[in-house]
């Protein structure tokens, strides 16, 4: 699965992202953090947020924790403040 997000991330993500000049992204519903992890390694201001906390996943992939956000349901308050956000994606299975 890791490679397949890493491959969906350069075919799909990355070509929306160049096109729309985007250099700030969060991916919501980040799961391991591949996505991020991919978007990072080519140079952008790559973050992730998930429902819940994937650490293990997350230190294997070698990203820095603070690119990473537990979500609490209840409020989905997210800790960017207004407009800092180039562009926010979900990719589901």
């Amino acid at each position: 699965q890791s490679a397949g997000n890493a491959q969906k991330t350069l075919d799909f993500i990355l070509p929306l992202v160049q096109r729309e000049d985007a250099r700030t992204l969060l991916d919501i519903g980040c799961g391991t953090g591949v996505i991020v992890k991919t978007l990072i390694d080519r140079g952008l201001d790559a973050y992730g947020a998930h429902l819940r906390a994937l650490e293990p996943y997350w230190a294997r992939q070698n990203l820095p924790r603070d690119r990473l956000f537990i979500v609490d349901a209840t409020d989905a308050q997210l800790p960017f403040q207004d407009e800092t956000i180039d562009f926010a994606f979900t990719l589901g299975q």
